[in-house]
């Protein structure tokens, strides 16, 4: 029970509590002072409260992390600009405290992501770099190899550490028929040099092209390490992690190695009968998120 001399801000009653990190799934009321967290407890009463919000019904859970969205909208062209919505659309908006842009700038228009986008939000934003300088807001993001631009890349996530945290690459058409493994390398090697993860994109959304199958279990088995992550774990696009409708063995190794596994739902990335398969496989993923681009 509360003492007299405690005053909550915000008293959350009633919910059920589920906050794996912590190992806690009860029912318990939190106590807010400020923007603090100060007790949570079964039945701490109502008196000391100056607001409480009843959760019964509801999970109350921490503050959730979209690892994959695309949130630079205001960045694109005019008068229709690509894919994309605002940070708080993808983030506090929708009950989501962090949100990470999966690529949607490069090093050409990183500081505009910065500085007009990420430093604006009421969310938290991360981004990951697109190899390609000008990024997926103005796909195709390498148009010439010398959009892959390691140097400018690294450089760029050297002087904002802050909220430029990794590197993505897509294997899509048509890169993949122009530039194969070399994409993803170029974008590992900026990862290692800047000491980040690399979110590689596979399954071909532009057109399901054959070729986008041979390079998927290279990528897997040469290109990604340690703290990596694919996105669209359970696509059923050509080049993703299913063939003829079973899990390649390359997956189940890279997560031996450490490599992480994104569902990153997306409109075209996922089939319940490509996830049905992929956990019929006894693979699950490590992350669900939702390649947001729309509001």
């Amino acid at each position: 029970m509360s003492t007299e001399a405690e005053r909550y801000d915000l008293l959350i009653t009633g919910g059920r509590v589920l906050d794996p990190g912590q190992g806690i799934d009860e029912s318990l009321d939190i106590a807010v002072i400020g923007e603090r967290i100060v007790r949570m407890e079964e039945n701490l009463g109502t008196a000391a409260a100056t607001r409480i919000l009843d959760a019964s019904d509801y999970l109350v859970v921490p503050g959730l992390i979209d690892l994959h969205t695309h949130v630079a909208a205001g960045l694109g062209e005019l008068p229709a600009g690509p894919d994309a919505v605002t940070p708080d659309i993808a983030g506090v908006l929708s009950g989501v405290t962090t949100v990470v842009d999966a690529g949607s700038v490069g090093a050409a228009n990183a500081a505009g992501f910065v500085d007009h986008v990420a430093s604006r939000a009421r969310s938290r934003v991360i981004g990951f770099l697109s190899i390609g300088k000008p990024g997926i807001m103005h796909a195709p993001e390498v148009r010439s190899a010398m959009d892959m631009d390691v140097e400018a890349t690294v450089a760029a996530l050297r002087a904002r550490p802050d909220m430029l945290r990794g590197v993505k690459a897509r294997m899509i058409s048509p890169l993949l028929q122009d530039y194969g493994l070399d994409l993803p390398r170029a974008a590992g090697k900026a990862a290692r040099e800047a000491r980040v993860p690399l979110m590689v994109h596979v399954g071909d959304i532009f057109g399901d092209h054959p070729i986008a199958a041979e390079p998927t279990p290279g990528l897997l088995d040469e290109v990604l390490g340690e703290r990596d992550i694919i996105a669209h774990a359970c696509s059923p696009r050509v080049g993703a992690l299913l063939r003829e409708g079973r899990l390649i063995p390359e997956a189940a190794a890279a997560r031996d190695r450490g490599v992480l596994f994104d569902a990153a739902v997306g409109r075209s990335n996922f089939s319940f009968e490509a996830a049905k398969a992929v956990l019929d496989s006894g693979f699950v993923p490590d992350i669900i998120s939702t390649d947001l681009v729309w509001s």
